[in-house]
Parts: C-alpha cells; sequence; structure tokens
C-alpha cells in the first residue's frame, strides 16, 4: 500500500512540475515597445547572425553575445536580452494567430478536440504574455508593416501555422 501511495504522490509532483509554463524572462513594457519600434533592423540582424528562435541552442556563445548585444543597443534590456527577444516573437506570433483564427475555426478546432495554439502556448510564460499582449495594437500594426513587405512574414515570427495544425487525421 506505502509503494501504491509513493507511486501517485510521485506521479502527481511529477505532472505538477510539467504542467507549469516557460519560465519568465522578466520582460518589460519598454522592451516590447522597443522590439516594435526597431523590429526591421532586429529582424535583419538576427538573420545575418543566424539565431533560429526555436533552438538557440545551436547558436554559439560568440553569436549569442553579438545578439545580445544587439537587442541591447536597440533597447531590449538586461543580461537575457535573447531570450526576451524570442519570447516576444512567440507571444507576437500567439497574438497574430488568435487574431485570425475566427470564432468559427476555433468551435472546429475545440470540438475536434484539439488547440491549433496549444504547443505555442506551451512555450510562453502567461506573465510576459500579458505584457506583449498589452501592446497587442503594435504587435499587429508590426505584422501588418511587414506582411506586405515579406513573402512569408510567418516565417520570421516563426508562426508558419501549418505546424500547428494536423492534417494527418482528415476531417
Amino acid at each position: 500500500m506505502k509503494r501504491l501511495i509513493t507511486l501517485f504522490v510521485t506521479l502527481a509532483m511529477t505532472f505538477t512540475l510539467f504542467a507549469q509554463n516557460a519560465k519568465s524572462t522578466g520582460l518589460t513594457d519598454s522592451d516590447v515597445k522597443n522590439w516594435g519600434k526597431n523590429y526591421s533592423v532586429i529582424d535583419k540582424e538576427m538573420d545575418a547572425l543566424g539565431i533560429d528562435i526555436n533552438n538557440l541552442d545551436a547558436s554559439s556563445a560568440a553569436v549569442k553575445s553579438k545578439a545580445d548585444a544587439f537587442l541591447k543597443k536597440n533597447g531590449i534590456s538586461g543580461p537575457n536580452s535573447l531570450e526576451k527577444y524570442v519570447m516576444i516573437s512567440k507571444c507576437a506570433a500567439l497574438i497574430v494567430g488568435e487574431t485570425e483564427l475566427d470564432e468559427d475555426s476555433m468551435s472546429l478546432f475545440k470540438m475536434l478536440g484539439q488547440d491549433p495554439l496549444g504547443d505555442l502556448r506551451a512555450e510562453i510564460n502567461d506573465k510576459d504574455y500579458k505584457i506583449v499582449n498589452a501592446n497587442k495594437d503594435l504587435v499587429i500594426k508590426v505584422y501588418n508593416e511587414n506582411e506586405d513587405k515579406s513573402e512569408d512574414f510567418a516565417d520570421s515570427f516563426d508562426a508558419d501555422f501549418s505546424t500547428f495544425f494536423d492534417f494527418s487525421s482528415g476531417f
């Protein structure tokens, strides 16, 4: 009986640990505003440096250091400015995704038991999201301005929504 109780307690603790959302980067309102103001310049530099927001570990320490210094010059403060940039970009992708999915689409996905943005939500800290979402108008403005300049703005936000949808099961 003790083993069974220990097993249940262990499982409950494991689920609790994994159920928590991503760690906060300590975003500030000014970080988000400066990201929006300097988005084009920042995006070009991150591309030039080869920064992949889904795999920061693939970047060398020297590249991360250059990215951090560049981001600080462009108003994203703190010792973890690269992580802040990644969090802002992911939050922006979620905001754009939420605005582009209409009620009917969301109802359909809910009925099918799917959340097309669930994987992205899991990578985002609630506190950081609230700060970016408070600047939703700026995020949408940046999206709209850059949608015309780029063939695939979703790639720069890493919001290729086809990765959120599982079409293999059919409808």
